[in-house]
């Protein structure tokens, strides 16, 4: 393995331990120590100085707004999935050249769509604005910043990932958080809402910058980059399905929110900000495992040895720790806004705490599945994927949104449905969300069952892309 601070080494203790795991649980293991760092000033930012410092007003914004941000960076990250892969071969190789060349195509290839999404941007930002209800002129020109830095993170992530470079993936996210917090506390009393972005702007600039620099090696002078042309069929067949699901599933994570805070009062969509940021706890099982299980299942089946194990292991780690959270916010939930003034308002929303505990949970078995697929080089998922989100979409977007029947219905019909409709929205929308999740998340599980019992197909068996 190709790893950064190659002249490092652990204590003797740790060493030892290390032996006894596999690669995917030791570094879950150090990601899973380093993240609670991560997100205790996370949790810092999200619960206790957020809703202390913004209004409900805003408050309600910020799911929708990181949700935007993901999905802007989405056809970057599905596009350089299939790089994991060729950056892990070609390291494996030595071939140091076909790495500077991919490194510079990668950068090339951001460059570009972060052009484009500036110019889309700009198109709809009146729309985004009006639908998030945001005043602040300058929310929206940092928001556009950000969009573009986010077609370069998943370059840098990429990049240390397909070469391995872990333990630099673990502490980028650290410095990341580091570099956040410290601009948070700076400017998020004077800017409110402009400040929480403009400090996120800076994690992502200060998180982007450290990871290019731990593979700063590669792009030395001396190094000549060499054309990676004959792999060119492989990876545009690949780039083709992965962008496809990367895409679709990624505007569903973002119609979501966005339909809550559009749909739903000012009120309701910050009550479902908190429910969000404590329900979200589940996830931290899921982004200490899933980082590592592309990089480490692709390697595995390139030689042909089995890869169910390793996502059943992950699969079963998600399911107990996310299970366990989410008895704990079922029993304890409005215990827990109650423990702060500035949470105590939401204590009403603290059943929809567990539920979006639940959401999480399902949400980390889905994407825990999906990375393993796509690391094998199996999208066969995708034929029940996206008819499912798509229903969940038009589902969500029709009933919520559903004012826009209005001059088709009687006036006392429309009344009555109104009344029963308006209070229950939010609630109508995490039980579609999470009857989606509990869907996708059945047939997960059955395939992850079958294919633990039967002999996995590897890549010399079949020699192509199966879907």
């Amino acid at each position: 393995m190709n790893e950064a601070y190659s002249s490092f080494r652990y204590p003797k203790f740790v060493r030892a331990i290390k032996s006894r795991l596999s690669p995917l649980w030791w570094y879950g293991f150090v990601q899973f120590c380093v993240g609670r760092i991560v997100d205790i000033i996370n949790i810092y930012i999200g619960i206790f100085l957020l809703p202390s410092v913004i209004s409900s007003d805003d408050l309600g914004a910020i799911v929708p707004l990181t949700n935007i941000i993901a999905f802007a960076g989405i056809p970057m990250a599905a596009a350089l999935n299939v790089t994991i892969r060729f950056f892990n071969t070609f390291s494996v190789r030595g071939e140091k050249g076909h790495i500077k060349a991919l490194i510079r195509d990668s950068r090339l290839l951001a460059l570009i769509l972060s052009l484009i999404l500036i110019i889309v941007f700009f198109l709809i930002a009146p729309f985004i604005q009006v639908r998030l209800k945001i005043e602040n002129p300058w929310v929206i020109r940092i928001l556009a910043a950000i969009l573009i830095l986010s077609c370069w993170q998943p370059v840098a992530s990429a990049t240390v990932q397909g070469l391995m470079r872990f333990r630099s993936m673990i502490l980028s996210s650290l410095v990341g958080s580091i570099v956040k917090l410290v601009f948070m506390i700076t400017l998020i009393y004077s800017f409110h809402l402009a400040g929480y972005l403009t400090a996120c702007l800076a994690s992502m600039t200060a998180y982007v910058v450290f990871l290019f620099a731990s593979v700063n090696n590669y792009m030395k002078p001396e190094i000549k980059a060499v054309s990676y042309r004959a792999y060119w069929p492989e990876m545009k067949l690949y780039f083709r399905h992965a962008v496809f699901m990367g895409i679709i599933f990624g505007f569903c994570e973002v119609i979501e929110p966005l339909v809550i805070r559009n749909f739903t009062s000012r009120m309701d969509s910050a009550g479902y900000y908190m429910a969000v940021t404590f329900g979200g706890i589940p996830f931290f099982a899921s982004s200490a495992l899933i980082p590592f299980l592309f990089s480490l299942a692709s390697e595995r089946f390139e030689k042909g040895q089995r890869t169910s194990g390793m996502l059943l292991q992950s699969t079963l780690g998600i399911l107990a720790f996310g299970g366990l959270f989410v008895v704990i916010l079922a029993c304890f939930g409005r215990n827990i806004l109650e423990l702060r003034k500035a949470w105590a308002i939401y204590a009403d929303y603290a059943p929809l705490i567990w539920r979006v505990g639940i959401i999480t949970t399902l949400h980390g078995i889905i994407m825990s599945y999906m990375t393993h697929e796509n690391a094998c080089k199996r999208f066969r998922y995708i034929r029940f994927f996206v008819p499912m989100i798509i229903l969940e979409i038009v589902i969500l977007y029709s009933f919520m949104g559903w004012g826009f029947f209005q001059p088709y219905l009687p006036a006392s019909l429309w009344t009555r449905i109104n009344d029963i409709i308006i209070p229950h929205r939010l609630m109508f929308a995490i039980g579609v969300i999470m009857t989606s999740r509990v869907i996708l998340t059945l047939y997960t599980l059955v395939h992850i069952v079958i294919m633990h019992k039967t002999k996995t197909i590897t890549a010399e068996e079949t020699g192509r892309i199966i879907c």
